[in-house]
């Protein structure tokens, strides 16, 4: 299941791939006035599609780690918050109050 994200962005990948070169494959055979700027966009794209691919992965595996909240975590302390809040009139509570002055 970890790698469900991975195998997605990699079939994604592999069929981009495979439709970029059929489609220049077929184009150079019914329109061959373009085959050569179709052969440079598959060249292209052959280096830029992994590349793009890589840094989807990378930057999913560090936005998807323990420590990173999820978005049920998230309304679970949104509403926290907001029953703090209501119960302190609108005011932060005490303890919270002093850290902020602090750092003012």
């Amino acid at each position: 299941m970890k790698n469900k994200g991975k195998r997605i962005a990699a079939w994604i990948g592999i069929g981009l791939l495979l439709s970029l070169y059929l489609s220049s494959f077929l184009a150079a055979i019914f329109l061959p006035e373009y085959k050569d700027g179709l052969f440079m966009a598959s060249l292209y794209s052959t280096i830029i599609i992994p590349i793009w691919l890589y840094i989807f992965i990378w930057f999913y595996k560090r936005t998807h780690t323990e420590e990173s909240v999820s978005y049920k975590q998230y309304r679970k302390m949104k509403k926290e918050l907001k029953q703090k809040l209501k119960e302190n009139g609108g005011n932060l509570p005490e303890a919270e109050n002093e850290q902020n002055a602090g750092q003012e």
